[in-house]
């Protein structure tokens, strides 16, 4: 049974007065953060370098940690303070300035951001927790940590503000205040906008017709609702294409006044309403077609306000204070799950930010809106999207963090017009344009790493990185804009329907920012150390290559995999080195037992494929070395932990010397002797003659030449070891697999490979040296590799850009 919590007034307002009882010093409140040279050059140095190797990232816990971590050099003014809590509560928090002020909070709860920036220098805190207006704990001890000079400044706004300016805002409050039409006139659109909202009108003009001609649609519609039952599974495909018409009925009518629109609105949502709030779609079943029935129905009664019936209106409150409170039990209020703990998961961040929005469009329409966006509100603007790293890396799989920031955009710009609060100045967002820039390529076709990793997807990200540049006006974010130019442009050429057309692109209002404002040439590598990510390559281009090497404090939990120190490759527009697996369904034998695991990815197993733990947080690892040195880029991550104790040492060095070489370099061990194996797919055949393998890839075959392995056997396939469900694809896509396996079991075992991925074998030689050293010489750079698998490597001065 599904148990919807209502709460009396009176408790309402007292957990309102201390979720909201903080000692405060004075706010700065909107200040906007400069877009200095100062700044930009900063943001690009911190993807150049590992910041703190001893200090900084550390493999995630279950738990929310403690941040900031004593040591850690931040780039975030003022950055979030945490603790972990098993268990609701109050948290005293004492700040020393490094001027020698001292400042002190209280709040609920077990994370806090401050109102206004500590400055650059280094810093300490401390806390203790309260229960029952006692202190529960002793302090915690001095934690320091420094923040940078030029760090992005990045202070919360103060929450009653917030939601007293939705209360106060007019409606339709999901517009902008500029697109807002009165009774008897349509709004006034912006001309960059005229033709979105032309094609919507003509869209939703036809659809009306559908419903006025035979009424199939429309029963179509009903028919799924009466079928809506526990016993089944949410029809997603559905339920998104009802709450996609609702919106964009809806909005249509609130901007131009179409008729048919308010009419075709109303009909959507009646249908809406009739999905069973105990069936398929409730919490229980699916928690995120609940919230997008609650959101949807929320901007819908917003966008509709002046035309909804007083019994429909009452109808519509209702199941969205139903399907909300719901959510808000699951993802804030029970311990066991609230998301300011238990935030690895890949829905809580999309709930919150939904309940956060649903409130602020229904402040002074239902009383507990205001508890609502009390208790959610500071878990989104002050936690943030758990997933994105401090320099804007993503990691829970690059596809989901497309398909996070689609779902995310309705919910901050509703958000944005009535509470004033702007998402897209924080710095999770403008880090995020930058790792944009080297994960989100045209000529990268495929999500990289974690689920979905197989899928390209250019209709959305070609319109998302226009919308995201006029929403935030970034310069980093204008240069992946500017780069998807022209894909935006045969999108529109083919009629290609895109996300863009609909509510999300037309709410855009133009900032006057231009091609003109973008960041200038990026570096041709970068490392996004706190998420685990590393890029290198050349240009895009039709000659392209993009190299990609992960090894992330996140680890396997979620939708991220097994694949810790793994890399893929992707060549002339093609990936031509890649997971050995597909995403068919989540949680699928094959998804499971296959495209999780180690074996299904470029990286060592042991004893018959063993690897890494899958679906664990703290399975992960850390880039511990990163140097970008023109043409020579060196990476290197240790995996220790994500074998569970299994092996000692697990640790690869990967070196990219362009346009077209790798030399990958392991050292594994253990205190048991193990039969260890080197792992290498490609979605082109493969073969071997024993001591080399070549990837027959279209355009040109790749060459891996062993230089140093153990004696041991090649085994070479192209069956999927648990297939895949066979339904979701036309053709199954071709996966090969390589794997070296010794044949005597060592404690420790070195690998040293040589991939060619033109298999040109020019301007290329490689030598044992004396006391196990290996002498590798590529394009006039020479490195030496010691017996411990270290790459040692003098670059020439001239090309020495950072250490």
């Amino acid at each position: 049974m599904n148990h919807h919590f209502i709460f009396p007034n009176f408790l309402v307002q007292f957990c309102i007065l201390l979720s909201l009882a903080v000692i405060e010093i004075e706010p700065v409140f909107g200040q906007e953060d400069s877009r200095t040279t100062a700044e930009v050059i900063f943001r690009i140095e911190r993807t150049q370098r590992i910041v703190a190797p001893d200090t900084g990232s550390k493999v995630r816990s279950r738990l929310l940690d403690i941040s900031p971590a004593d040591g850690s050099f931040l780039a975030v003014d003022p950055p979030t303070f945490s603790h972990p809590a098993n268990k609701p509560g109050i948290t005293e928090l004492e700040i020393r300035r490094t001027d020698g002020r001292t400042e002190r909070h209280i709040f609920r709860g077990n994370h806090f951001k401050p109102h206004t920036v500590l400055g650059a220098g280094r810093h300490e805190w401390r806390h203790r927790t309260w229960v029952n207006q006692q202190p529960a704990s002793g302090w915690s001890r001095w934690t320091g940590f420094e923040i940078q000079k030029h760090s992005i400044h990045d202070s919360s706004p103060l929450i009653d503000q917030l939601f007293r300016k939705a209360r106060e805002a007019g409606r339709p409050r999901s517009l902008p205040a500029e697109m807002r039409a009165d009774s008897s006139s349509a709004a006034r659109v912006p001309t960059e906008n005229q033709l979105i909202l032309e094609r919507l009108i003509s869209e939703i003009r036809t659809r009306a017709a559908e419903f006025r001609g035979t009424n199939e649609t429309l029963n179509h519609y009903k028919h799924q609702t009466r079928h809506d039952s526990h016993a089944s599974p949410c029809n997603r495909e559905f339920i998104w294409s009802l709450t996609n018409l609702l919106l964009d009925s809806s909005v249509v009518w609130a901007v131009a006044r179409v008729p048919e629109a308010r009419n075709l609105a109303l009909n959507m949502l009646e249908v809406s309403l009739g999905l069973d709030t105990f069936g398929t779609t409730n919490i229980r079943a699916n928690d995120l077609c609940n919230i997008r029935i609650a959101f949807h129905e929320a901007v819908a009664f917003d966008l509709l306000h002046d035309v909804l019936p007083p019994d429909l209106k009452t109808a519509v409150l209702e199941n969205i204070e139903l399907r909300t409170n719901d959510a808000l039990n699951r993802f804030v209020l029970d311990r066991h799950r609230a998301f300011s703990n238990h935030r690895y998961n890949s829905h809580g961040f999309r709930n919150v930010a939904a309940i956060s929005a649903i409130a602020a469009l229904l402040a002074g329409e239902l009383p507990i809106a205001e508890f609502w966006f009390a208790q959610s509100f500071p878990e989104l603007g002050h936690i943030g999207n758990p997933w994105i790293g401090s320099d804007g890396g993503y990691a829970n799989g690059m596809n989901y963090g497309m398909w996070d920031m689609v779902d995310l955009l309705a919910k901050l710009d509703v958000l944005r017009h009535s509470t004033g609060w702007d998402a897209y100045s924080m710095s999770q967002m403008k880090q995020l344009g930058l790792f944009a820039h080297y994960f989100f390529r045209p000529d990268v076709p495929g999500g990289v790493f974690g689920d979905g990793a197989e899928f390209f997807h250019p209709e959305t990200v070609a319109p998302l990185s226009q919308m995201m540049f006029q929403r935030s006006g970034d310069p980093f974010w204008c240069r992946v804009s500017e780069t998807w130019r022209p894909h935006r442009a045969k999108l529109q050429r083919s009629g290609t329907p895109g996300f863009d057309l609909g509510y999300e692109g037309l709410v855009t209002l133009p900032h006057g920012r231009t091609s003109s404002d973008c960041a200038a040439e990026l570096p041709l590598a970068a490392v996004f150390e706190d998420a685990g990510y590393a890029a290198m390559g050349t240009d895009p281009g039709m000659g392209s290559v993009a190299v990609f090497f992960r090894t992330s404090p996140y680890g396997s939990g979620s939708h991220s995999h097994a694949d810790q120190t793994g890399f893929v490759v992707f060549r002339h527009g093609k990936a031509v080195i890649t997971s050995g697996g597909l995403y068919d369904q989540y949680g699928s034998p094959h998804h499971r037992d296959w495209t999780r695991q180690t074996a299904a990815h470029n990286a060592i197993t042991f004893n018959g494929g063993q690897g890494q733990i899958p679906g664990r947080l703290g399975a992960g690892g850390l880039i511990d070395r990163f140097e970008h040195y023109g043409d020579v880029t060196i990476v290197r991550g240790s995996a220790e932990a994500a074998y569970d104790g299994r092996l000692r040492e697990a640790r690869r060095t990967l070196v990219y010397v362009a346009p077209s070489t790798l030399l990958v370099s392991d050292l594994v061990s253990s205190d048991t002797p193990l039969s260890y194996e080197w792992n290498l797919h490609s979605p082109f055949p493969m073969k071997s003659d024993g001591r080399s393998v070549t990837v027959n890839a279209d355009t040109a075959p790749i060459c891996v030449q062993q230089l140093d392995v153990p004696e041991g056997e090649h085994e070479i396939s192209d069956d999927y070891p648990v297939k895949p469900l066979a339904a979701k694809y036309k053709k199954l896509p071709e996966r090969w697999h390589f794997r070296h396996s010794n044949k005597a079991k060592h404690k420790t075992v070195r690998f040293l490979h040589l991939i060619d991925l033109e298999c040109r074998e020019v301007g290329v030689s490689a030598r044992n040296g004396l006391g196990g050293r290996w002498l590798v010489d590529i394009e006039r750079h020479q490195f030496m590799i010691d017996p411990e698998g270290n790459v040692h490597y003098t670059p020439p001065a001239a090309q020495h850009l950072r250490k």
